[in-house]
């Protein structure tokens, strides 16, 4: 509504009034609002989102994606929950979302999503125990983040079907007894995911070993022997591991010197003391490696020592100059634990830091387009 003098009325109402009529227009609508002026483009994302579907879309959802948004009060009575029901859905990702507890676990459970296979978690604000019931859920992945209050627990006897839990920057230390001792057993597949290493966000600390860890994600720049020594500490934290996935998180323009790196080898633990060496560790995956001396010896270190290696694959950096015929030699200089351990070779297509990033890598990748994909972002 506008004076002749073309002056906004409605929007000097204040912003309880703005947000209550927004809230009574459909969704498309309401998000319309936000471009209607810099007055009006906080209104819509500050409002609960409700969650209440139509029966005809809510039949046909295959995959629902939430970011940046507030569940509608109502979600968190049974009541109102109770008309939410997607039959069908198979993925859930939520991303930024501030949900009540006891809501999330509801929308979960069979009740409401009776056929969910996959749940994406990132960045949930209220949740600090997690528990979800649904004998259908096989992928689970929790992401954290430094500056929201971290999980405390998680239990996984709701769960009988899930094959794989997937935690990004979660205090796993602080998560294992419940993880280990509620469950019946831990999945098949448990894959955890750590900050950059001597990094604000991450200090080596004496921690107990957390066997139920299959593959590990490491951030690492390769910038000092004593970032590497943790390196080997932390690996021995992990007794069942299988899987080592390494990311080299800062360009190196230096290149490998035998000295330096005999040196640099000696100071790293013998890899005998390292159960995961000895026992479990078969794929070993370097990316955007550059071939520096820090790079070169730890890769050594990794193959002289472990004993089940069946596989090495190493993206090289784009920047990278030299040939990698003759490379597999310069890392197998310092002998080869397994016989079996085959080495695969690849020039990086793109340098981007995909796990280093603060978006989803692997677990939250795009869904096929043969799912109906609903969204809502702003």
């Amino acid at each position: 509504m506008e004076e002749e003098d073309g002056e906004d009325i409605i929007s000097l109402l204040p912003d309880c009034v703005l947000g209550h009529i927004v809230s009574l227009l459909p969704v498309k609508d309401a998000a319309s609002t936000m471009a209607l002026s810099r007055r009006w483009r906080h209104l819509w994302p500050s409002l609960p989102l409700d969650l209440v579907a139509s029966a005809g879309a809510a039949a046909a959802l295959r995959c629902l994606d939430l970011h940046h948004c507030i569940l509608h009060p109502r979600a968190t009575d049974d009541a109102g929950l109770g008309k939410t029901f997607f039959p069908c859905l198979e993925t859930l990702r939520l991303s930024g979302v501030v949900i009540p507890e006891a809501a999330l676990h509801r929308l979960i459970a069979a009740g409401c999503c009776p056929a969910l296979q996959e749940l994406h978690l990132a960045w949930i604000y209220q949740l600090r125990r997690f528990a979800p019931c649904s004998a259908t859920l096989r992928k689970i992945t929790i992401q954290q983040k430094s500056d929201i209050p971290p999980l405390e627990e998680i239990s996984l006897k709701g769960t009988p079907s899930l094959e794989s839990l997937y935690l990004l920057h979660a205090d796993v230390w602080r998560l294992y007894p419940a993880v280990i001792d509620e469950a019946a057993k831990p999945p098949p597949s448990v894959v955890l995911q750590l900050p950059t290493l001597n990094s604000r966000f991450f200090k080596v600390m004496p921690k107990r070993s957390i066997p139920i860890v299959t593959t590990l994600v490491l951030n690492i720049k390769f910038s000092d022997s004593n970032e590497l020594r943790n390196a080997a500490h932390i690996l021995s934290l992990f007794p069942s591991l299988q899987t080592l996935h390494i990311w080299v998180t800062t360009l190196s323009v230096s290149v490998y010197r035998t000295d330096d790196i005999r040196k640099m080898l000696e100071l790293l633990p013998q890899s005998g003391t390292i159960a995961c060496l000895n026992k479990h560790l078969k794929n070993v995956i370097l990316k955007e490696y550059c071939g520096s001396e820090w790079e070169v010896g730890f890769a050594r270190f990794l193959v002289a020592g472990a004993k089940a290696l069946t596989t090495v694959q190493i993206s090289v950096h784009s920047s990278a100059n030299w040939s990698v015929s003759n490379h597999k030699d310069v890392i197998c200089r310092g002998g080869k634990a397994s016989p079996e351990a085959q080495f695969q070779f690849q020039k990086s297509e793109n340098s981007e830091k995909i796990y280093a990033s603060s978006r989803y890598s692997h677990p939250m990748k795009t869904v096929s387009t043969t799912h109906l994909f609903y969204s809502i972002i702003y």
